[in-house]
């Protein structure tokens, strides 16, 4: 039986007590016998970090964050998480607010649900609007820009089968731990890259098909293709493998700590903000 993960609470919190320093997690397995099923358990690599100083830093982190989520405020009865997440542990139960506001925002979400289909329902005997025998932009001449996003497609698609692909090693990861059918995968693909592309893969081939069906669709609705659009259209796209490369590529160089000022965390944010104002100004374009 593998102990709860929150084991490791206490285990990081007597490291920094008694001041020692140690390696990652993966590197304590072998000399300690009945921790050894976590490595296999929670897919760590061993020799995760090979500098004894950012050791030391991931050692305080988790004290900080554990002292955080177990110390009460002072005059009060909840920590300085609020009580989350919540641990028989450690005593930490949700409080009353936690509950009522919770229970709340669900109630709110089935009434918005419940007001939607009454409002459907109520207009169903309404004459529909007519409906085209055939597609109104079959017959349409593609314009330049509309040419040109068909690449958006095609990584679009790209995107899809990598996701699918990173999903199988992410959820083959729980059976073997660190090997994809005994190749020892996680020596080039770790568990905390896959899972992160697999989710992020998702959130980029969505933003782009979206993107790109706003740039079909803008000139075939507005029955005008504005100048330098195909141009902006092929800049777009370079931009979008700029984000979408550099922000897979930076994660997998930082887990791998093959670039000492790269950090996955924040950056990878700023990428999709980059990528959300390039689409918000496009469209501004096309607007106007």
């Amino acid at each position: 039986m593998i102990p709860n993960r929150n084991h490791w609470w206490f285990l990081t919190l007597g490291l920094m007590q008694l001041k020692v320093t140690v390696p990652i997690m993966a590197d304590c397995l072998p000399m300690i016998p009945h921790l050894q099923p976590y490595g296999m358990a929670y897919s760590i690599p061993e020799n995760s970090l090979k500098d004894p100083e950012r050791v030391r830093l991931l050692n305080t982190f988790f004290f900080w964050i554990s002292w955080a989520c177990v110390t009460q405020r002072p005059g009060q009865e909840i920590t300085y998480t609020n009580n989350w997440p919540p641990e028989e542990l450690v005593a930490n139960r949700p409080t009353g607010s936690l509950l009522l506001w919770t229970g709340f925002s669900v109630i709110i979400l089935l009434a918005g649900i419940g007001i939607m289909v009454l409002y459907y329902a109520r207009r169903r005997d309404e004459a529909p609007e007519g409906v085209p025998v055939s597609f109104p932009h079959l017959k349409d001449v593609q314009t330049p820009s509309q040419k040109a996003t068909v690449k958006y497609f095609w990584i679009v698609t790209l995107l899809l089968l990598v996701q699918v692909i990173m999903g199988v090693i992410t959820a083959h990861y729980g059976v073997e731990g660190q090997a994809f059918y005994g190749l020892p995968l996680a020596d080039w693909l770790p568990y905390s890259v896959s899972r992160t592309w697999h989710i992020q893969i998702a959130i980029f081939w969505i933003a782009t098909s979206w993107l790109a069906t706003g740039l079909y669709y803008a000139p075939a609705i507005s029955g005008h293709e504005p100048k330098f659009q195909r141009l902006g259209v092929n800049f777009l796209f370079i931009a979008l493998l700029v984000i979408v490369v550099g922000s897979l590529a930076g994660q997998w160089m930082g887990v791998m700590q093959k670039l000492d000022w790269y950090r996955t965390s924040g950056l990878a944010i700023r990428v999709m903000n980059m990528l959300i104002w390039a689409a918000s100004g496009k469209y501004s374009c096309l607007s106007d």
